[in-house]
């Protein structure tokens, strides 16, 4: 990661109660006023991207690696931390299995905003067309 991300991040996050202090699960799901989903936040704290230094506890060290990963999707480091979440198999794909388990939150999601999901089905055959 560059120095610059670091420092813009740091420099944002000073006081910030999300990185002063380790972290469990609970408290994590809140981020970003929940913008992860629970799914994400389980494969993240069954430390598939990354070990924790802490157990079961995400310490500052942690949250560092996630937040340069959140916020900078382009290097690859941060594409290796969010492909391992999303690959739930050891066959180094992310495949239709695991974009519809990680799609079907997203659903009820939806629909409990009162919004119409997109069927699975839909979006798979979309994203085939354009590959």
């Amino acid at each position: 990661f560059k120095q610059k991300t670091a420092y813009e991040m740091q420099r944002g996050l000073v006081g910030s109660e999300m990185c002063i202090r380790d972290r469990n699960k609970e408290e994590f799901i809140k981020y970003g006023g929940h913008a992860l989903s629970k799914k994400v936040v389980d494969r993240i704290f069954a430390e598939v991207p990354r070990k924790f230094k802490t157990k079961d506890k995400m310490g500052y060290d942690d949250f560092i690696w996630f937040m340069l990963s959140e916020e900078n999707k382009s290097t690859n480091r941060s594409i290796e931390y969010w492909f391992s979440i999303l690959v739930l198999d050891t066959n180094g794909i992310i495949g239709p299995h695991e974009m519809e388990y990680f799609y079907e939150e997203q659903v009820h999601r939806l629909e409990s905003l009162n919004r119409e999901p997109i069927l699975f089905a839909d979006i798979l055959c979309l994203s085939l067309i354009h590959h």
